[in-house]
């Protein structure tokens, strides 16, 4: 049976709680620790394992303008929650890649006992496009996404 990188990231917690000293933690489990990562990094990564080789093409798909969109791309802006819910959508991610995606970004993770994003969970999950989320949002009476900037 494998271990799973939330059991591994647990027993990371674990011993994080029992050290004596933050310091001497790091320095012990340095190999363990992700390094930080601008945002603009990670979707660039994303972009290149996704295949795509224009950025304009992704900010299309997310209805995220241009000006804003290469912005972001730079490294100028990290986008608010929904923009990087476009973004994921824009990307064609998966459920777990949205949720690294918002993660990256420092945004909570989409949490399915709220209407709205029990929404976009189910949404992304069943690889409905942006607009046909934006449909259902709707006829749900749920706050849209704003394809302004």
């Amino acid at each position: 049976m494998q271990i799973t990188s939330r059991e591994r990231t647990s027993k990371f917690l674990s011993r994080l709680l029992k050290a004596e000293r933050v310091g001497d933690f790091i320095k012990e489990n340095k190999n363990g620790m992700e390094a930080e990562r601008k945002f603009s990094e990670y979707l660039k990564d994303i972009c290149e394992a996704k295949g795509f080789t224009v950025r304009e093409q992704v900010m299309s798909r997310a209805e995220i303008s241009f000006s804003y969109g290469h912005q972001i791309f730079r490294g100028l802006h990290v986008p608010s929650r929904d923009k990087t819910i476009q973004l994921a959508f824009g990307l064609g991610l998966n459920l777990d890649e949205t949720q690294a995606l918002l993660r990256h970004a420092n945004h909570n993770p989409l949490y399915p006992k709220l209407k709205r994003d029990a929404v976009i969970i189910f949404c992304v999950n069943k690889r409905k496009t942006l607009l046909e989320t934006q449909n259902m949002l709707f006829e749900n009476e749920l706050k849209t996404f704003d394809f302004g900037g």
